[in-house]
């Protein structure tokens, strides 16, 4: 059997070799796929967040509402005789409404002197 020459051996290896490193590359197109792929998964994503977010500012109005001026309302009236009109608001839990007697107290513990915002930054009504 005939043998080949040392040089003609390496050079056919490094041939080989650099064949391979080209074969093993991802193609263009498969990094295309891969990013739009990611970029759908990202969008979808987002989507969700949002509606989390969103639902969550439901669920601290919800919570206000039946927890903290549920039974603040329920005080006032025992003490007034009725519920705070539509122009008294819920102001009148705070200062005492004029022509109204058996107020006693304010009815919600507030720093600022007024009843905070709902979630969305609106106030809330009496209806």
């Amino acid at each position: 059997m005939r043998s080949l020459p040392q040089s003609s051996l390496s050079s056919r290896r490094s041939v080989t070799r650099a064949l391979r490193s080209a074969e093993a590359g991802f193609t263009l197109m498969e990094i295309l796929v891969v990013i739009g792929i990611m970029a759908l998964l990202v969008g979808i994503a987002v989507g969700n967040i949002q509606g989390i977010f969103s639902s969550s500012k439901e669920n601290v109005a919800r919570m206000f509402v039946q927890q903290s001026m549920k039974s603040s309302l329920a005080a006032y009236q025992i003490d007034v005789g009725d519920f705070p009109s539509t122009q008294e608001g819920l102001q009148a839990l705070i200062t005492a409404p004029a022509g109204k007697t058996g107020w006693r107290r304010r009815y919600i513990d507030t720093a600022a002197g007024k009843v905070a915002p709902d979630p969305w930054q609106n106030e809330y009504h009496c209806a």
